[in-house]
């Protein structure tokens, strides 16, 4: 199995697609996705969508907990936490519960995924 590795996507639709079309050629099976799916970008709705039609093996990074109100926001920058309030505004309730429901680390086929480190996703 050959999978395309996502992560820190952040809102950037642009970049996904970028990511997307390379892995596209590469004729990859599946996808790993490391988190961060948003934050800074402008485009949450897009990202979330895109990255749900693929379907990936993924983990919640640190930015989509905290829009999910998982997370405190305490050892967030002024920017970042910008960021996590405007995608509140940005995100409907269904796309913040999904966030919500991602696990900061996972094991699929073998391979272990973390946002952070295992000892500290």
């Amino acid at each position: 199995m050959r999978y395309g590795v996502l992560g820190d996507i952040h809102s950037n639709i642009q970049a996904l697609d970028a990511c997307l079309a390379v892995l596209e050629k590469e004729a990859v099976d599946g996808y790993l996705c490391l988190g961060d799916l948003v934050g800074y970008g402008g485009d949450p709705v897009a990202v979330l969508e895109r990255v749900r039609e693929l379907d990936p093996h993924l983990v919640a990074g640190n930015h989509d907990w905290a829009v999910a109100e998982r997370m405190s926001l305490n050892y967030f920058n002024t920017q970042a936490r910008v960021a996590v309030h405007w995608t509140r505004t940005v995100l409907d309730k269904k796309h913040i519960d999904w966030l919500g429901s991602l696990e900061p680390m996972g094991v699929f086929d073998g391979i272990t995924l973390a946002h952070g480190t295992v000892h500290e996703p």
